[in-house]
C-alpha cells in the first residue's frame, strides 16, 4: 500500500509512504495474554469470595482457569462475554471475562488462565499465565489519633489566635501491613492527609479556639476502610506567667 497525506494548507508528502505486509493462509500462532483488567498481585478487600475481571489477548480468543496448571481442554473453569472479532478489540486488546472464586484470607491466591484463538486450527497456549490475587488475614485498622501528642478529649493551650495541631493517625494490619491512606472531616469536607499509603499519616491544621470532633477514615490499598473520631478542645491562654519560686543556684538566679 502506498500512502500519502495532505495537511489543510495544501501541502503533502512528497514520496509515498509504503506498507508492505503478508497475510498467512492458516493461523499458526496461539493468543497471546496481554494481562488482566485487576492486574496480577493486586490486594482484595478482606473476606472477598471471588473477583470478576477481564483477561486480554492479543486476538478474539476463548479463555479459561483453573486452581491447577492443566491444559486447556483440562481446565475446569471457562470465561464468559468473550470477544469473536478483531473489531472489538480496546486499546488493552480483545477480552474475555472471568468469575476467579475461592480467595482465601491472608493467602496469595494462584490461579492458572490459558488461552484458545478461533481460527480453523484452534491455537491453544502451551504454558499457562499464572494469576495472583492477595488478601490480607486481616482488615485494616486503626490504632491511635492523637493531636499534638494527645489523645481523645485533650485539651490544647495556645496563646495565638490560630494554633497549629498536628494530628497523626497509626494504622496496622491490612494489606501492605498497615499502610493506608487516611483523611478528616473538616466542615463537612473529607481532606486527604496523604497521597501515599502509610503506617502513620500526618498533617498540620491551624484552628481557632473551639471544640472539634474529627471524623477520620482510613483505607488500604485493598479498599478495605476503617474509621474513627478523635475529640479536642483548643483554648487561647491569656494568662501571664507565675514566678512560684526564684533563688541563687551556683552563680546563676533560677526562676521557676
Amino acid at each position: 500500500y502506498y500512502i500519502k497525506c495532505k495537511d489543510t494548507n495544501g501541502n503533502e508528502n512528497p514520496a509515498n509512504f509504503v506498507i508492505k505486509f503478508c497475510v498467512q493462509d492458516k493461523d499458526l500462532t496461539a493468543p497471546i495474554i496481554k494481562g488482566f483488567f485487576v492486574a496480577t498481585g493486586s490486594y482484595v478487600q478482606f473476606n472477598t469470595p471471588d473477583l470478576v475481571t477481564e483477561v486480554y489477548t492479543n486476538e478474539p480468543a476463548e479463555c479459561k482457569w483453573d486452581f491447577q496448571d492443566k491444559i486447556y481442554t483440562d481446565m475446569q473453569y471457562g470465561m464468559t462475554n468473550c470477544d469473536t472479532t478483531i473489531s472489538q478489540a480496546s486499546v488493552q486488546g480483545n477480552s474475555c471475562t472471568g468469575n476467579f472464586t475461592g480467595l482465601k484470607n491472608g493467602e496469595e491466591n494462584k490461579y492458572y488462565v490459558r488461552c484458545q484463538d478461533r481460527s480453523e486450527d484452534k491455537n491453544t497456549n502451551t504454558a499457562s499465565e499464572i494469576y495472583t490475587l492477595k488478601v490480607s488475614s486481616q482488615p485494616v485498622l486503626i490504632d491511635s489519633i492523637s493531636v499534638n501528642g494527645k489523645g481523645n478529649n485533650s485539651i490544647i493551650k495556645d496563646a495565638r489566635d490560630v494554633i497549629p495541631v498536628d494530628l497523626e493517625i497509626k494504622t496496622s494490619f491490612g494489606a501492605q501491613d498497615g499502610k493506608a491512606k487516611c483523611s478528616y472531616e473538616y466542615l463537612n469536607n473529607q481532606i486527604p492527609m496523604s497521597f501515599n499509603y502509610a503506617e502513620i499519616n500526618t498533617q498540620t491544621l491551624w484552628l481557632p479556639e473551639g471544640k472539634y470532633e474529627l471524623p477520620i477514615s482510613c483505607n488500604d490499598l485493598a479498599g478495605d476502610t476503617a474509621k474513627d473520631s478523635i475529640s479536642f478542645t483548643i483554648i487561647k491562654d491569656t494568662e501571664a506567667p507565675i514566678v512560684a519560686r526564684a533563688y541563687y543556684d551556683v552563680n546563676n538566679l533560677k526562676v521557676i
